[in-house]
């Protein structure tokens, strides 16, 4: 494999899990989800740093039934102490009530492809990323207001509610190393409630969609933290996609 591969491998298993000797590891991985390379190098390179390494597969869990988490996988979280998961379809809301006080790292890694894995942004620095994340959330831990611009002409904002919101005490349990969820690469954040929002966001390039109407963007607008109206045309695909998936939520 390249060099920038085995960078993001790096910065996956040591930088990011903080894989140690005599630790238990396990690679978790979802049929057809994950490059066999990708998983194969996970392991590798934590049986390097001493661990002792596991490797479980399963099925796709189905939509409609997210609660039937495979036996072996939930086996593989009750007894890790460092979990590498490349499962899209496990989500954490089902996984949650397993382990409500759960404080060992988990690392959804999302660079499943040899591809992603060489990429730059699976070789950045975790704990860069870490540390700009911390600083972010201690300087703004005392705000009790928030704004979020942009290039295209989002401009959305409101107020900070409690801190102590349900999704940070469910998913971002604190231990002495950090985080127990650790997304790979980046995403690590500190979810806070946001209230009495307003404002214009301007849907130009969404996480997700591959093709956005750039030309023609859609817009949506907010006035005390709901949906007040949309503005351009959402009759195009991408458009109608993000339009129908916002609507729900909104």
């Amino acid at each position: 494999m390249s060099i920038e591969f085995e960078s993001g491998v790096e910065n996956c298993v040591v930088d990011c899990g903080g894989v140690e000797r005599g630790q238990t590891v396990y690679v978790v991985s979802e049929e057809g989800a994950v490059d066999k390379q990708v998983a194969d190098a996970v392991a590798e390179r934590a049986r390097d740093r001493g661990g002792r390494v596991e490797m479980v597969r399963g099925p796709k869990i189905p939509k409609e039934h997210a609660e039937d988490i495979p036996s072996q996988v939930l086996n593989a979280y009750a007894k890790a102490d460092v979990l590498f998961s490349h499962y899209p379809s496990l989500k954490r809301e089902a996984l949650q009530p397993h382990f409500p006080g759960e404080a060992r790292v988990r690392v959804p890694n999302r660079a499943r492809t040899v591809t992603l894995m060489a990429s730059a942004w699976a070789a950045f620095p975790y704990s860069v990323q870490r540390a700009a994340a911390c600083t972010v959330d201690a300087l703004s831990s005392p705000g009790k207001s928030w704004r979020i611009t942009s290039p295209s002409g989002t401009d959305v904002r409101g107020s900070f509610g409690s801190r102590e919101s349900t999704v940070a005490q469910a998913y971002f349990v604190e231990e002495d190393g950090g985080r127990a969820r650790r997304n790979f690469p980046g995403g690590v954040h500190s979810p806070v409630m946001a209230i009495a929002m307003e404002g214009i966001i301007v849907a130009d390039h969404i996480a997700g969609f591959k093709q956005m109407n750039r030309a023609n963007p859609l817009t949506l607008e907010l006035k005390e933290g709901r949906r007040r109206r949309w503005r351009n045309d959402r009759r195009t695909k991408p458009n109608r996609r993000f339009y129908r998936l916002v609507a729900r939520r909104c």
